[in-house]
């Protein structure tokens, strides 16, 4: 028998053993426990299936408790699974650069506590570097959210938001285990009251070797694939202090420390590394200057630094300043009430880049490093109304302003509109403009060789912003408390579209000379589709979802020779299940992944400028989970992971079937314990 049905053989022995414990029957009412031999069990109630929150915006909440019973050991694994939304690793770095409805990933703003949190500013956010430890729930919006959220979020937003600590007793957590591929997970939050404040600190460490790329010439990727002798170590602190000065005025500070070490092993070539060390800080004030006005404000510092030989040698260091204040009032003019926000953010950005030596095949002594270092200057002034039209209407309309130290002002509307004709029925629908910025690399980064000299890529101080419309009109019907159907048809178009385009070659001075690539304004990229999704959930031990994805991508007036996007699946589908058992409640969770043909690229970056013709075959992705309460405080966990052994997604390898076995501890004294937390 195999190792991992092994674990899955042992792990369902104890499950039955433990619903064979005889349970002392007894007349309980809602919220009441029953008592076995050794757990405490929580009356399970049946909540309504409803998949978007009760707003304009297609808002979705996924909660700890339901994280926890997930195959996931972090953000981008809670996510992957959701319909419209795709995961994939890429060269620089990125392990879940995330696109939704077919946008780039460039679109997709990843925050914690709404705030930057990994990733290099202006480029590609890595939900992969966000980990579940002390997460509260994670929230997904889906299409425009500029308004609030900034220019970088055309695509949507994915915000996860951690727990505050609390002011009185404490709460202890941790989770630890290992698996296939030296996986090794390690992680823990501590939380108190301490007098008048709260405070709270979580750890993690993460580490995982490296893997093949599958034996297949028509694989274009194994650029991504980093051998079997790579590793990736990531330690990770963050922390929070809560002090609620008095009942009107509540402070949070906090803190975060996040070290990432790479290493690369690659057939035929020698050891890479990639060395990532992240800081960030930030104060937050709230206060409720009366029954119906909130202020806010945040002032963030975020901070990067990255030592990478993996391609070509460089050192980049960059940071980021944001100061953001809004004041929010709840009004109502006779039969209508509306919720207003007047805001203001201003960011300040830099950047030094620091180019290493050459690869020692290029001897022209007239293609020396080039060093960079610029900063530049945003403001953004937005104002938003959400109004109650009635009983049965919801209306979102606002505007943002924004102001660059590089480029002209733009402003930038946003509708949304929420109709509820019928008792179970909610219609949607949105509008947005959004006007995205190249980031500093983009601008200022010199012609540089990359992948040990292969090609050489250079910025363009020249570009234009990207500007881009999305349009989302859909409904969700609820017929029974227990079923849940939606349906989203959206379409977007991004003009100015910054790609990578050939426009020469380069002497390096041995033959051949190799190609230069630089950043341009040429693509009009346009992706229009639907999402179907189901949600059942008949009985409190049973849930069920289901999606369907279809996104047809155009790329219209460019010089790149291609008529699609790459890695963009016209067809996909999701599915997934959990059936908590009586007694034992051990809970089994199924989530499957189908991705349909796609066009490839050949260079492991995701760019378009380095997509080809050839097509990806379909691929299955089968995940499993296991959860087993062992006693009240402590559960065991087996995620069984690529079940079928898909090793290629796309462009991309895939790490094949492995196992990863964990146990996850937790008490808490304080006054509202949080069931199921992560």
């Amino acid at each position: 028998m195999r190792p991992w049905l092994l674990v899955v053989a042992c792990l369902l022995f104890a499950a039955a053993a433990r619903a064979e414990d005889p349970v002392e029957p007894s007349e309980r009412g809602e919220g009441e426990v029953e008592r076995g031999a050794e757990i405490v069990v929580q009356e399970r109630v049946l909540e309504p299936a409803e998949i978007y929150e009760d707003a304009p915006i297609e808002t979705e909440i996924i909660p700890a408790k339901e994280i926890a019973e997930e195959p996931a050991r972090n953000a981008a694994d809670v996510v992957e699974n959701l319909t419209g939304i795709r995961t994939q690793r890429r060269l620089q770095g990125e392990e879940a650069a995330v696109s939704i409805d077919g946008m780039p990933p460039e679109y997709t703003r990843i925050l914690v506590n709404g705030q930057r949190y990994s990733g290099e500013i202006g480029e590609v956010d890595d939900l992969r570097d966000v980990p579940l430890e002390n997460v509260e729930r994670v929230e997904v919006l889906r299409g425009t959210q500029g308004l609030e959220h900034g220019t970088d979020s055309a695509g949507g937003v994915i915000n996860v938001i951690t727990r505050d600590p609390p002011l009185e007793g404490y709460r202890l957590h941790g989770d630890v285990g290992g698996g296939s591929d030296g996986a090794f997970l390690g992680s823990g939050t501590a939380a108190f009251g301490l007098g008048p404040v709260g405070w709270s600190v979580s750890a993690v460490q993460d580490q995982i070797d490296g893997f093949d790329a599958p034996d297949d010439e028509d694989v274009p990727a194994p650029l991504v694939a980093n051998g079997e002798d790579s590793r990736r170590l990531s330690r990770d602190v963050y922390n929070t202090l809560f002090f609620p000065v008095r009942e009107d005025l509540e402070l949070r500070t906090r803190a975060g420390w996040r070290r990432e070490d790479e290493r690369f092993e690659l057939d035929d070539a020698e050891t890479t590394r990639r060395e990532y060390t992240r800081w960030l800080g930030g104060q937050e004030v709230e206060w409720f200057a009366d029954e119906v006005t909130r202020v806010t404000g945040a002032l963030a510092f975020f901070q990067g630094e990255t030592d990478s030989d993996v391609g070509r040698e460089f050192k980049l260091d960059e940071d980021e300043w944001r100061l953001d204040a809004q004041v929010d009032r709840f009004v109502e003019t006779g039969p209508l009430s509306h919720a207003l926000t007047l805001g203001v953010d201003a960011r300040r950005p830099s950047l030094k880049l620091d180019e290493g030596e050459l690869p020692p095949q290029i001897t022209n002594p007239d293609l020396q490093p080039v060093d960079v270092n610029e900063t530049v200057y945003s403001t953004g002034v937005f104002f938003q109304s959400e109004t109650e039209l009635a009983e049965r209407a919801s209306l979102l309309w606002g505007v943002r302003g924004e102001f660059y130290s590089e480029f002209d002002a733009r402003a930038l509307p946003q509708v949304g509109l929420l109709v509820r004709p019928a008792s179970g029925l909610k219609l949607r629908a949105s509008w947005g403009l959004n006007y995205r910025t190249p980031s500093l690399r983009d601008l200022y980064q010199p012609p540089t060789p990359q992948i040990n000299g292969l090609y050489f890529l250079s910025g363009n101080p020249d570009l234009e912003p990207e500007e881009s419309e999305s349009w989302r009109l859909g409904f969700e019907w609820n017929p029974r408390p227990w079923v849940a159907l939606a349906v989203t048809g959206f379409w977007n178009e991004i003009d100015d579209a910054i790609r990578s385009t050939l426009v020469g070659t380069i002497d390096v001075g041995t033959p051949p000379a190799r190609n230069l690539f630089q950043k341009e304004n040429l693509d009009e990229v346009r992706t229009r589709g639907a999402e179907v999704r189901m949600l059942l959930r008949p009985h409190p031990r049973f849930d069920l979802s289901l999606g369907y994805t279809f996104i047809d991508s155009d790329v219209l007036d460019s010089e790149v020779d291609l008529d699609e996007l790459p890695n963009t699946p016209r067809h996909s589908a999701d599915f997934g299940t959990t059936l908590r058992l009586p007694r034992a409640e051990t809970a089994l969770t199924l989530e499957v992944r189908w991705r349909g043909e796609a066009l490839t690229e050949t260079s492991g970056t995701g760019l378009l400028g380095f997509g080809s013709t050839e097509e990806s075959s379909p691929s299955w992705i089968f995940d499993l989970r296991v959860l087993q309460p062992v006693l009240p405080w402590l559960d065991l966990y087996v995620d069984l992971d690529n079940l079928g052994d898909e090793r290629v997604v796309d462009s991309y390898p895939v790490r094949g079937r492995t196992f990863f076995v964990g146990l996850r501890a937790r008490f808490d004294t304080t006054q509202n314990p949080q069931e199921g937390g992560t």
